[in-house]
C-alpha cells in the first residue's frame, strides 16, 4: 500500500469494493463512532493490511490524527 493511500487525508474519497467512502475525522482518537464498518474490529485490520483501506487509527497515520469511513456523497 502506497504511503499516500495508507494516510488519505480527511475528506478525500476511495472506493472500497462497490462503496464509495470518505475520510472524516473521528470524534476522539479512540472512536470509531459512524464508521460504515462498525467500530473497531479485526475486519478493519485485515482489509488495512490488505490495502483495501487507509489507516484510521492515529498511531498509524502520520498526521496523528484518528479517522472514520463514511459513505461519500
Amino acid at each position: 500500500m502506497s504511503e499516500n493511500f495508507k494516510n488519505l487525508e480527511e475528506g478525500k474519497t476511495f472506493k472500497a469494493g462497490n462503496r464509495n467512502l470518505k475520510v472524516q475525522l473521528a470524534e476522539t482518537t479512540k472512536s470509531c463512532k459512524g464508521c460504515v464498518f462498525g467500530g473497531c474490529n479485526t475486519e478493519c485490520c485485515l482489509l488495512q493490511e490488505m490495502g483495501i483501506i487507509p489507516e484510521c487509527d492515529s498511531v498509524y497515520r502520520t498526521d496523528n490524527k484518528s479517522v472514520v469511513f463514511v459513505e461519500a456523497k
